[in-house]
């Protein structure tokens, strides 16, 4: 066999290759393009030209929300309080 038959039947697989990858690309492409999007940006609370007062905030997105995440942050500062507190006798 001579080079120039090798060199056109590379050439012939890398484009069959190619051609794989690229139709393999447009499916997964597709596939993603057709899912739902679970929340769009323009429904979220705050998105958008005007800002939300506390209060708005607190209507959309419940006092419940808001304690959980306070009760959160105050586990965080005391976690850190006690870490620096406790590290001089820990060493």
């Amino acid at each position: 066999m001579s080079d120039e038959a090798t060199a056109d039947r590379s050439a012939a697989q890398a484009a069959t290759l190619a051609d794989a990858v690229l139709t393999a690309e447009a499916e997964r492409q597709a596939g993603q393009d057709e899912r739902a999007v679970l929340f769009a940006d323009d429904l979220l609370p705050g998105v958008g030209d005007e800002a939300l007062t506390l209060r708005q905030g607190l209507e959309a997105g419940g006092a419940f929300t808001f304690v959980v995440l306070l009760l959160l942050n105050a586990l965080e500062q005391l976690e850190a309080a006690s870490l620096s507190v406790l590290a001089p006798d820990i060493r």
